[in-house]
């Protein structure tokens, strides 16, 4: 039985606000909470059909509220480095309330590979890796162990948007020269994801819960492999670990779950003025 009401984790965010948009396009209605429903982001869902209630995870009451009459969750967690224990913490609360609401389908948004790359060789050599993976499986457990009818843990690729404004940070030269410089090795494959079949897949998991319930679901839309790349970065550490995440993952898997696959180069087209603002301090070629 498909999930008709979700609460959606994240919901002013890239990965839950795109699923709330595709959720609600397939007939769902949507409840998040929001720190300020005032701002830019909770207005645009509100116009889009989200119900807002003001609050944090924290808040019990306004999770509460949030989550009374829902029967789906969309579960999608930032990490704090400065507080390593937030994640797993919110994920325990939001759980918590999740079933004493009657929840009864869950969808975890972690990030590929996530069970593969605590074996890999850098691993070991990056100090916030194991803390934040740690906190990655005990989020998942906690899904997993609760008790919910269908589960599905969804693994998104490595976000497009990363390569233009505001991801762009990520890879710090790549605007102020045009090279790309990091730890991500020539022949390295990289599977990239556009948000918007992250939206799809995760909404499609909680639409139709029993297609994907117990499965890993690795989600990416093209593949993509750097001409160059040699320096160290201060994304060093997530740039390492790119190399192994989703090796060996054919697109075809993805395709299964729904994603359009949309290529790199039709998401930079498609979001043009990005793009233009995120270069625009290159000399002309």
């Amino acid at each position: 039985m498909p999930s008709t009401q979700v609460f959606v984790c994240g919901a002013t965010g890239t990965q839950g606000g795109v699923t709330a948009r595709h959720l609600i396009a397939g007939g769902a209605k949507v409840h998040a909470l929001t720190r300020d429903a005032s701002s830019a982001k909770s207005q645009a869902l509100e116009a889009l059909g989200v119900k807002l209630f003001p609050g944090d995870y924290e808040n019990a009451e306004a999770l509460a509220a949030a989550l009374a009459g829902c029967d789906g969750i969309y579960l999608n967690f930032l990490p704090s480095f400065k507080d390593l224990a937030q994640e797993a913490r919110h994920a325990s609360l939001v759980v918590a309330a999740a079933r004493a609401a009657g929840v009864r389908h869950a969808a975890y948004a972690s990030f590929m590979s996530h069970d593969e790359l605590p074996k890999t060789e850098v691993f070991a050599d990056i100090p916030l890796a194991r803390p934040f993976f740690e906190s990655k499986e005990t989020v998942f457990r906690s899904m997993v162990d609760a008790g919910f009818d269908t589960w599905t843990r969804l693994q998104p690729g490595k976000f497009m948007g990363d390569f233009i404004n505001p991801g762009v940070p990520m890879f710090p030269d790549l605007a102020g020269s045009g090279v790309w410089r990091s730890a991500i090795r020539a022949e390295d494959e990289i599977r990239l994801v556009d948000p918007d079949d992250i939206g799809i897949t995760s909404a499609a998991a909680l639409l139709h819960p029993e297609e994907s319930n117990g499965q890993q679901v690795d989600i990416f839309s093209d593949i993509l492999t750097p001409r160059s790349s040699q320096d160290k970065e201060p994304f060093l550490a997530a740039q390492l670990l790119t190399r192994y995440s989703g090796v060996d993952i054919p697109i075809e898997t993805a395709k299964k779950w729904g994603s359009k696959c949309q290529s790199f180069e039709a998401f930079l087209a498609k979001n043009k003025d990005l793009v233009d603002s995120t270069f625009a301090g290159l000399p002309p070629a």
